[in-house]
């Protein structure tokens, strides 16, 4: 078998799915093509005009009652089509929106499902493509993306591994599967849960007051890219969050970058957003192909969802008499160069004015700093005034807020005690925690040896006992030890500015600090307050309209947040 050049293709199905409507005006729709193969293909497609268009491998498993208009009409994209005509029927499902934005929905099969599988790829040229696109449960990444590489090897003698991304199915977003789906990241490439998917992990549902919460995604991301993606675990995340964007981050980013949707909310041309996602994978699939950037990849994948939620069902293709394509009109390549389109600055200034936080915000924004800063006293006195009634797990701040007490007045084998007790296997996972609550221990040990009748022997015995075992197992452990038992060589009041950094009570806030974040990464909870963010979102801009050239954002006011700025080791200002 030759070896041709086939850019993308995919494990998803080929689905009729039957759309019924929830008001009174729409009559149900029948056999309408749909599955995350046709969309993902067509995705990938929109960017692989003319000739191109064989670059793309399809495996399609149909079987009795496929409608031979359908698949004339899938014939018409001109595809690598490889038709796999099964005696079974043929894939079907339902497909009922729960309301009349044609946004929420629920899906059921209306027969035996016809995976395509990787033995369905043997003897085709879509085996020879450079990314394959999964959808499905962890289970399925285990068993064929091995099984596939094999296929490849020992079949047309393929070694070099292609790029995998990998969808996975709703029913398996929930935190029976986390474990599940994380050590199953280490096959594919790229990972793409969408938004609610991502929350569904975590057991967290979003809820509409409270907003679209950027750092919240970014913050559950890290727990996927800190767990690492791909044999290297340098792979992609792409967060797909419909209107709000997506998301691309991996470990080699100085952080997540989001692009924006092609279409924003309200956009009278959004219909559907069925077989979105989809397709922004195979588009995304394509322009990476082309680019080798994510970034301007998810460009790409944006641009194709837009294709497909104008209307229910897949865009149209016209080719006219001198091969030009347009898709539901409109040309791919012009579309891909518009996207996004930026608001003017009297447009951006309008849809500031227009947000008007609600007061149910604002004590959102209160509360969540009270619950995260293990305010539990001050958190249920705020509800009660507010009157509201939020989840708040009371022993669980009250354990924080004990451990952290302890901290500040010093009392570290208090604090480790408590911590041991309420999360037995934090400090076992979290050594760099646990060495700095040791060496704040030893800290305290050394303040006490400095009083007229203090005595040194206990700190010795305990930075032998404790501390110097562990020194080894990072670099920086050493160091920190060496830094802190010169504290015994010098008298309280002669002590450097770096040695005095080490007694001032900041040191406990700290490691308290740490502690606090900690406990909350190890429950699962956002380990920082929005409010903080905000803060610091605020000051990033503030400091980068000082920098520009721009007169009009150089005349951006300064808040006066009522911070006193830090000089840290580095020299930069920090709050």
């Amino acid at each position: 078998m030759s070896n041709p050049e086939i850019v993308f293709s995919t494990l998803g199905m080929v689905i009729l799915d039957d759309i019924y409507f929830k008001d009174d005006v729409h009559d149900p729709i029948y056999s309408l093509v749909g599955g995350s193969g046709t969309y993902s293909i067509l995705g990938a497609r929109l960017f692989c005009p003319g000739p191109k268009s064989c670059s793309i491998g399809w495996v399609m498993r149909i079987g009795i009652g496929f409608p031979s208009t359908t698949l004339d009409k899938l014939r018409t994209w001109g595809t690598n089509l490889h038709v796999i005509n099964e005696a079974a029927a043929t894939t079907r499902g339902n497909l009922h929106y729960e309301d009349t934005t044609l946004g929420p929905k629920t899906f059921r099969y209306n027969s035996m499902p016809l995976w395509t599988l990787p033995e369905h790829f043997s003897n085709t040229q879509a085996l020879f493509s450079r990314t394959f696109h999964f959808f499905g449960p962890p289970s399925n990444i285990f068993r064929d993306v091995p099984k596939l590489l094999a296929l490849r090897a020992n079949e047309v003698g393929i070694t070099d591994r292609p790029r995998v991304i990998w969808e996975p199915s709703p029913p398996t977003c929930t935190p029976k599967f986390l474990g599940a789906s994380m050590n199953a990241m280490k096959f594919v490439d790229v990972f793409s849960p969408n938004h609610m998917e991502m929350l569904g992990f975590f057991g967290l549902e979003a809820k509409e007051e409270d907003g679209f919460d950027r750092t919240m995604y970014e913050g559950l991301a890290k727990k996927f890219i800190e767990k690492g993606i791909g044999e290297d675990k340098r792979g992609y995340i792409i967060l797909r969050a419909g209107e709000h964007g997506c998301m691309i981050f991996n470990r080699d980013m100085e952080g997540p970058k989001w692009i924006l949707p092609y279409y924003g909310n309200g956009h009278e041309k959004v219909v559907d957003s069925t077989g979105a996602g989809n397709s922004f994978l195979g588009g995304f699939a394509a322009g990476f192909d082309e680019t080798a950037d994510a970034v301007e990849a998810a460009v790409y994948g944006a641009v194709a969802a837009s294709f497909v939620i104008e209307q229910v069902g897949v865009p149209e293709l016209v080719v006219d008499e001198e091969g030009n394509e347009r898709w539901n009109g409109e040309d791919t390549s012009i579309a891909a160069t518009q996207q996004p389109s930026l608001p003017s600055p009297g447009d951006w200034e309008k849809r500031v004015d227009d947000i008007k936080p609600s007061k149910s915000d604002m004590n959102t924004l209160v509360m969540n700093y009270l619950i995260i800063g293990g305010y539990p006293s001050a958190a249920m006195k705020f509800a009660q005034e507010a009157n509201i009634n939020p989840q708040i797990d009371l022993e669980s701040i009250h354990k924080r807020n004990r451990i952290c007490t302890s901290i500040h007045k010093g009392n570290i084998q208090s604090a480790i005690e408590m911590i041991n007790d309420s999360e037995p296997e934090l400090l076992q996972t979290h050594p760099r925690l646990h060495f700095a609550l040791l060496r704040l221990q030893l800290i305290e040990l050394i303040r006490a040896s400095m009083s007229a009748d203090g005595d040194i022997q206990p700190a010795l015995s305990f930075a032998q006992t404790y501390l110097a075992p562990r020194a080894p197992e990072y670099p920086e452990f050493l160091k920190d030890l060496e830094h802190t038992m010169a504290l015994l060589c010098f008298p309280p009041d002669q002590l450097s500015p770096p040695l005095a950094k080490l007694m001032d009570p900041d040191m406990r806030k700290h490691v308290a600090a740490m502690v606090n974040e900690a406990i909350l990464q190890h429950q699962e909870v956002l380990p920082e307050a929005k409010v903080r963010s905000l803060v610091r979102l605020r000051a990033w801009v503030e400091a980068k309209a000082a920098q520009s050239e721009s007169e009009r954002l150089k005349s951006i006011p300064r808040m006066d947040l009522g911070l006193v700025a830090v000089r840290a080791e580095n020299g930069a200002a920090a709050t």
